[in-house]
């Protein structure tokens, strides 16, 4: 799923240099979703309810999601292969890779 991420949106910073969460910043399924409709990027912020400093870094908008994703398919057969591969990597023709005969 793409999310409209708004790296642009201009915040008041806390006297550590903190971005703050804005006022009207709500929680929609996890994801911080700011005044002007558009989710909070990943990143270190202030929270101005608790005054204590959060990092950020939802799951669904990491930039590595979809690596980890593809690669746990792959590593189980899960993209259509029983997962037998020979040294080099390639699966055998027989697909049971290497056997010590």
């Amino acid at each position: 799923m793409e999310y409209d991420v708004d790296y642009d949106y201009h915040y008041e910073l806390s006297d550590g240099g903190l971005r703050i969460i804005p006022k009207g910043t709500v929680v929609v399924g996890g994801l911080y979703v700011l005044p002007n409709g558009r989710y909070m990027p990943p990143g270190i912020y202030r929270d101005p309810g608790s005054g204590m400093d959060i990092i950020y870094e939802p799951w669904a908008l990491s930039p590595f999601r979809g690596l980890v994703v593809d690669g746990a398919e792959d590593a189980d057969g899960e993209d259509g292969t029983d997962g037998a591969e020979d040294a080099d990597g390639e699966e055998d023709a027989d697909g049971e890779g290497d056997t010590d005969e």
